[in-house]
């Protein structure tokens, strides 16, 4: 998909940069409004390597349509469902990717104490 850049993306010179449009249907949430405001507003001011931040967001009819950074990886999820259609996956991830990723988690959830919240 492919959406015309907007000015505040363009003004902040995120134009050039790949970004992932997450678009999630409000309806189908579990929580409130107030709660997902919240959290994309953590987002929005969220500066830290581990910590995915969220450029811009805005709704389109029911939608909440969500601009973050393009991680080239993909998520832990969807490395393991590549590994397991490839046939490596075998009986899970391997020890150091698991401590990859927790350390990487663990570094994220420290900077949102850091920042009481």
């Amino acid at each position: 998909m492919i959406l015309p850049p907007s000015s505040s993306l363009v003004e902040s010179g995120l134009a050039e940069r790949p970004v992932a449009v997450k678009i999630m249907k409000l309806e189908s949430m579990q929580c409130g409004i107030e709660e997902i405001q919240k959290e994309v507003a953590i987002m929005k001011t969220a500066s830290h390597p581990n910590v995915l931040c969220c450029y811009a967001s805005f709704v389109v009819k029911s939608d909440l349509w969500l601009i973050m950074p393009f991680m080239r990886g993909g998520s832990a999820l969807q490395i393991m469902r590549a590994l397991k259609r490839n046939g490596t996956y075998g009986e899970g991830l391997h020890e150091p990717c698991i401590a990859a990723i927790m350390k990487s988690t663990l570094l994220g959830l420290d900077y949102f104490h850091s920042q009481n919240q």
